[in-house]
């Protein structure tokens, strides 16, 4: 299948954005057609800070004046400071979210892969999770 991938910037900073669970996975499979999602894990070495930890730590230095223009991303701060990724922890301005469903991985060679799960399976969550 071919597709078209665009470049553009995240909402919570540059990084590969990945989900951290099932139904929000699916959330992003809704219209689509797909073959299945990978899980994984990140190793127990990776440094993991939060959105909002990482964000007041440049706005400290931001209003020090102490912040280079090329810094200005989270997740271009987030890999200068060391982070492998961050955890997006802060509410969704149009869902009201407030449980961390999504991460931001900065080094993807601490991704651990594990098995492939068919969209058979996410079909089967996707029904479940609708009562039906």
């Amino acid at each position: 299948m071919e597709r078209n991938i665009g470049l553009v910037k995240g909402m919570a900073g540059n990084g590969t954005y990945v989900a951290m669970n099932v139904p929000t996975a699916l959330g992003y499979t809704e219209n689509d057609d797909f073959e299945g999602a990978i899980s994984f894990k990140l190793n127990p070495s990776a440094r993991v800070g939060s959105y909002t930890q990482i964000s007041n730590e440049m706005s400290k230095l931001k209003s020090e004046g102490k912040l280079p223009k090329s810094l200005e991303d989270v997740g271009r701060f987030a890999a200068a400071k060391g982070y492998d990724a961050y955890i997006h922890d802060t509410t969704d301005s149009i869902e009201r979210r407030t449980v961390p469903d999504m991460a931001v991985v900065l080094n993807r060679s601490k991704v651990v892969f594990g098995p492939s799960i068919k969209a058979a399976d996410l079909d089967k969550h996707r029904w479940e999770k609708a009562g039906k």
